[in-house]
């Protein structure tokens, strides 16, 4: 089970590791980890407050404010986040969307979902 910190990290974890293996097919990608990473200023907020703003939004919509999510939740929520910042932005993330709701549709989900599982369940800063 992850909060909303915990769940933002993680988050961001796995689209940097997305990012990684798919640099040359969604630059768009590595602008949006730019504007969320918490890593880059003391505080470890990151550049662009609306990031936690629209993520804050996700827990909202899911009424999970005063709980925590699991990690299939989250997951679902990363997809939304990503299709908002896409819609808002002008963003493509077209190829990452696609890989996640391909991954969220199988029942044997393979390696991403373990490395997704193996992000959550890691502690970050």
């Amino acid at each position: 089970m992850m909060d909303f910190w915990k769940s933002y990290i993680s988050m961001y974890h796995f689209l940097d590791l997305l990012w990684n293996k798919h640099k040359e097919e969604c630059d768009d990608l590595g602008g949006l980890l730019g504007a969320m990473n918490p890593y880059l200023f003391s505080g470890g907020l990151p550049i662009d407050h609306v990031m936690l703003t629209d993520w804050l939004d996700f827990f909202k919509e899911g009424d999970i404010m005063r709980e925590e999510a699991d990690v299939v939740k989250v997951f679902e929520m990363m997809i939304g986040f990503l299709q908002k910042q896409e819609t808002n932005f002008g963003i493509d993330l077209k190829i990452i969307i696609d890989q996640l709701n391909e991954i969220n549709e199988h029942d044997d989900k393979g390696q991403l979902w373990h490395e997704w599982i193996n992000i959550c369940t890691t502690s970050y800063k």
